[in-house]
């Protein structure tokens, strides 16, 4: 990845969760996504791995742990977050692994197996500038899944839903800075966070998977109403899981891709 955009992104984030505002505003883990990635992972045994890459405060990794036998990995570039989930996870620590630095998780997977089962969830992938560090992340991840069965979890905004009114802005004033994405803003007047975003379309992120190898399993929706919405009321996470059952990816808030990678 390139390293300002690395640098931004962890500024950012670090920012994000120091401050509290990621964990008020996301406060645990949708449940939608939550059954998707338990159906991949239930099976999973002690000698298995899971990766989730761009892991915040260990939302979807606890899920993991409370639910299966297998062995966690976690990354972030924040290392606020990676801290936060080292706290949260600390009754499964002999089961968990957390890096802030990708140079330190690459030298830790040469002395362990491949993993089973990737996870770059909740619009990781779309916080990335530039296709080809896009593509860059995609293709470590491939490499370092297994062969014929490592499954890939990936959730990105879906550009039909999402912030109109600045893509409309970009569009009009086709800033050179945001010509592929948008930067929107979190927080009050005092605690203003800047973040990039690549909006998608289902017929870009499968491209994308498909263009480093993964055969695309399922594609859904990850959400149909905003994730602050679904996380707060039981009532509508449960309306929020059969809309995403039955209407097709491109309505929803964000798309959720289910990939292997082939023999």
């Amino acid at each position: 990845m390139d390293k300002s955009n690395h640098a931004h992104i962890a500024k950012a984030y670090n920012e994000y969760y120091g401050n509290g505002l990621y964990a008020n505003r996301y406060p645990k883990a949708n449940p939608n996504v939550t059954d998707r990635v338990l159906t991949h992972t239930a099976p999973l045994t002690e000698t298995s791995n899971v990766l989730d890459y761009g892991c915040g405060n260990g939302r979807y990794l606890q899920q993991v742990l409370e639910h299966t036998l297998a062995r966690t990995i976690g990354f972030d570039v924040s290392e606020v977050a990676i801290q936060q989930a080292k706290n949260q996870l600390q009754p499964y620590h002999f089961r968990v692994s957390l890096f802030s630095s990708r140079n330190t998780l690459n030298r830790a997977l040469l002395h362990t197996s491949k993993v089973d089962v990737a996870l770059l969830l909740f619009g990781v992938l779309a916080h990335i500038e530039g296709k080809e560090n896009r593509r860059e992340v995609l293709s470590w991840l491939f490499e370092h899944l297994k062969s014929g069965y490592g499954h890939l979890l990936v959730s990105v905004p879906n550009r039909l839903r999402r912030f109109w009114w600045l893509q409309l802005k970009v569009y009009f004033l086709r800033s050179p800075k945001t010509k592929e994405g948008i930067c929107y803003e979190r927080g009050g007047d005092s605690q203003k966070i800047s973040l990039y975003y690549h909006l998608y379309t289902c017929k870009e992120l499968i491209e994308e998977l498909e263009d480093v190898g993964f055969v695309i399993r399922r594609v859904s929706a990850e959400s149909f109403f905003p994730e602050k919405w679904v996380i707060r009321y039981s009532w509508l996470a449960r309306l929020d899981w059969m809309l995403c059952e039955i209407l097709p990816a491109w309505i929803g808030y964000g798309i959720l891709v289910e990939a292997r990678r082939p023999l």
